[in-house]
C-alpha cells in the first residue's frame, strides 16, 4: 500500500503501522533512526497521532521534530 509521509510517497505493506512508514521515510532520507524518539506524528488534519496507529491506503502524515 501507499502512504505520503512528509509529502513522499512511500511503499509500505498491508497492515502497517505510523511507526513503520517513518522508519521508511527515515531509511530514505538518511535520517539516524535514533531520532524516533523526539518527533511527532501528525495526521491530515494535524491532530497528534500514535505511532502505534494504524496506516490506510493513501494515509497521508507529517513528521515533525519536537
Amino acid at each position: 500500500m501507499k502512504v505520503k509521509v512528509n509529502r513522499t510517497e512511500i511503499e509500505i505493506f498491508e497492515g502497517a503501522k505510523v511507526r513503520h512508514a517513518v522508519l521508511q521515510y527515515f531509511v530514505r532520507r538518511h535520517i539516524s533512526t535514533s531520532k524516533l524518539a523526539s518527533i511527532q506524528v501528525l495526521d491530515a488534519y494535524d491532530h497528534i497521532t500514535d505511532l502505534d496507529a494504524p496506516l490506510t491506503e493513501n494515509q497521508a502524515i507529517k513528521v515533525k521534530q519536537l
